[in-house]
């Protein structure tokens, strides 16, 4: 079994041994590539079979349906491959090898992996090393967030919205702001320390609105500044949209499907709706963060979609752009979430 450093991933900085196993050489090849993020954050992407391997590698490649994150002094090792899960053992020897404390498995593949129950898919206990602590800090750029590594596929991070956390705090000083799904609440939390003025989250689960109250916390945030609210975000913004509210961003990004109260919510079916009563909302000048995971739909998709329904709500537009998701996430072709962002004119 793989050596634990007394520094938590140190031998990421530091030169690979000649001698060191094969994926141990290439797991540091990869983390070397991400290394200029090292200094901003714990909370990365080590290794995305997409992105750092070629196209047609072998189908017997141990890592070619691996995906890795970093999340503290914690790894996390995303399986979308039989042959990766098969290899998990050795691939989690590797990160220990690399500095990780423990590693945790999400078993994403299907095929003959779905006969799995859900602790098989995500269990408790770490795959090698040391048990994390329930709650595991991680640094974003000065943000605290607190992250759940044996608390099933979700770890309560979303790494590819990095950039899109990091835009709404530099751009969001003295705004309303509105965080729809705001599941652990780490765009609210980027929100408050960006200045903004008011902040709502809403999600429907009590458990994420503890989990966002724990995130406020974290970064000693005043809660008088936030509005944490169990709600159904496609009801609140029907309510919204007939009290006229107003608000200068609104993130939208919600699940790919959830159910609440027996009632089914699809992406592919709702988001449209709800992008119509979102652009409603803003106030003149305001800006929507438009964000979708569905494979299906492409971000020229997302991207039409979010203009056909501006031109219908007729509010004039003054820019809308698809952005791109950190370099650590992107990998070849078109990723399964997607981004737009729209700003109205004044």
């Amino acid at each position: 079994m793989g050596r634990v450093s007394e520094v938590a991933f140190e031998p990421l900085v530091e030169p690979v041994a000649n001698d060191a196993p094969t994926l141990v050489k290439r797991l540091h090849a990869a983390a070397q590539r991400r290394r200029s993020l090292f200094a901003s954050t714990d909370a990365v992407r080590l290794f995305d079979a997409n992105l750092d391997l070629q196209v047609g590698s072998g189908e017997h490649e141990p890592l070619g349906g691996a995906v890795i994150e970093r999340l503290g002094d914690y790894a996390v090792l995303n399986t979308y491959a039989a042959r990766t899960f098969e290899a998990r053992v050795a691939i989690a020897d590797a990160l220990l090898t690399l500095g990780a404390r423990g590693v945790y498995l999400k078993v994403r593949a299907r095929a003959d992996l779905r006969r799995l129950n859900r602790d098989e898919l995500a269990p408790k206990l770490p795959l090698s090393g040391s048990a994390a602590p329930d709650d595991v800090t991680v640094k974003e750029s000065g943000m605290r967030l607190g992250v759940r590594l044996a608390d099933g596929l979700s770890t309560g991070l979303f790494l590819d919205q990095r950039d899109n956390r990091q835009r709404v705090r530099d751009e969001c000083r003295g705004a309303r702001v509105a965080n729809l799904f705001c599941y652990t609440g780490s765009f609210s939390v980027a929100a408050g320390l960006g200045g903004a003025e008011r902040v709502t989250s809403v999600d429907v689960s009590p458990a994420v609105l503890q989990r966002v109250d724990d995130n406020l916390r974290l970064n000693e945030l005043p809660r008088s500044q936030h509005r944490l609210l169990k709600d159904d975000a496609r009801r609140w913004l029907q309510r919204a949209v007939r009290r006229a509210d107003q608000f200068d961003w609104i993130v939208l990004d919600p699940p790919s499907f959830a159910s609440v109260k027996g009632q089914a919510f699809s992406v592919y079916q709702d988001y449209g709706r709800m992008v119509d009563s979102c652009v409603r909302l803003l106030a003149p000048g305001g800006r929507l963060l438009a964000v979708l995971n569905h494979r299906k739909t492409s971000a020229r998709d997302l991207l039409e979609l979010v203009r056909d329904v501006s031109a219908a709500a007729r509010r004039s537009v003054r820019e809308l752009c698809a952005l791109a998701a950190p370099v650590d996430c992107i990998g070849e072709g078109e990723a399964a979430t997607k981004s737009v962002l729209l700003t109205l004119a004044d």
